[in-house]
């Protein structure tokens, strides 16, 4: 495989591990404005009410998880410009051209709160043109390419959300909440390419069952990502009341007609959420083994086969309870970690080598550690 340039640093890897957590918190508040309704609590972005620390926000709950909900984003947008800026300047880029970039940035945040989103387009537009332009012709290392990117999302993040509150939108609440997980994937991606032993810790699989753990890890992955889709729809339509919470039925049928749309979006949640559980067993069923001798990675085919389980109960519950506070927020919350899960693997498996012959013999025996 080539060999990817990466330097490492404590203090950058713990600083990553921290934004993973603070990322995980601004998920669950997200959550949990969206379970209570609490999203339109203010009107105006990026401020509330004209101020930065609105009267009263501690008081009134639904006040208090917008607010605080914008703060934990901020916090996370600051913590990934931090880490983009570090690299930079670790790569010896040019100073200038990143004081740019921060500052097209700001543009946007400015442009969208005064919904000037042509504004917005064209320097979206830019800044991609930008990052394609150095994830492909100006050979910057891993570590750069995922950090910018991560800037790039923390920002078109933030601009959902705010279109969300100022056009009054579903779709943009869809996209804010889908695309909220994929950035999670890529603060995990850093943190597992920003540890010491990254470099060291492709592994082994035997070249029979190779190409199939690297198509179902994908596939995984892909299946929870669309489950997360199915069910940021659900929650975003049908914020207060469910259109069915029947169970093993949706509103008394197996198959409901596509409209009503709300009554079908709650079956292809149910329906997708068995496949989901379907490739989780078999892909774990496929690593159990070869991931055993790998550290703390052998953990994760028992984490995966226990992981859906818990996400159908919660599901059923959130049927049952009719959305209740602490059983939806969890739900969510097992579902990004579900993702986290599936990423991890994917990537151990694209990371893989195949192997053959007496090394495939041993491995298989459990005689010896891969590499």
């Amino acid at each position: 495989m080539t060999t990817l340039r990466v330097t490492h640093s404590v203090a950058f890897h713990r600083l990553s591990w921290i934004t993973l957590f603070v990322g995980a918190s601004l998920i669950w508040v997200g959550a949990a404005v969206t379970t209570t309704g609490a999203g339109m609590a203010f009107s105006d972005w990026p401020l509330s009410d004209g101020s930065i620390n609105p009267p009263g926000w501690l008081v009134f709950t639904p006040q208090l998880l917008e607010h605080g909900h914008r703060i934990i984003a901020s916090l996370v947008g600051v913590m990934v410009l931090i880490m983009f800026l570090w690299q930079w300047r670790k790569n010896n880029q040019a100073t200038i051209e990143a004081a740019i970039l921060v500052g097209v940035f700001a543009s946007m945040v400015g442009a969208s709160s005064k919904q000037n989103w042509w504004v917005v387009g064209v320097l979206s537009v830019a800044c991609l043109t930008w990052l394609l332009g150095g994830l492909i012709y100006r050979k910057w290392p891993l570590l750069l390419k995922l950090s910018s990117t991560a800037l790039i999302l923390v920002v078109a993040q933030a601009l959902l959300g705010g279109a969300r509150v100022l056009r009054v939108s579903d779709p943009f609440g869809v996209a804010h909440g889908c695309l909220g997980q994929l950035f999670y994937c890529m603060l995990i991606a850093i943190t597992l390419v920003s540890a010491r032993n990254w470099a060291t810790s492709e592994c082994l699989f035997d070249a029979k069952i190779h190409r199939r753990i690297v198509l179902l890890t994908t596939l995984l992955f892909a299946a929870t990502s669309m489950q997360l889709l199915f069910g940021a729809i659900v929650r975003h339509t049908q914020r207060t009341v469910l259109a069915a919470t029947d169970i093993l039925t949706t509103n008394g049928n197996v198959v409901p007609p596509i409209e009503p749309f709300d009554v079908f979006s709650i079956f292809m949640h149910k329906s997708w959420a068995l496949v989901v559980f379907t490739l989780a067993m078999v892909t774990a069923s496929y690593v159990w083994k070869p991931l055993r001798l790998q550290g703390w990675l052998g953990w994760l085919p028992k984490v995966l086969v226990f992981m859906p389980f818990l996400q159908i109960t919660l599901g059923i519950y959130v049927l049952l309870t009719v959305k209740k506070f602490w059983v939806t927020n969890i739900h969510v919350l097992n579902g990004l970690f579900l993702l986290a899960v599936a990423f991890i693997l994917m990537i151990t498996a694209w990371r893989s080598r195949p192997m053959s012959g007496l090394l495939a013999q041993s491995h298989r025996a459990g005689q010896g550690e891969p590499s």
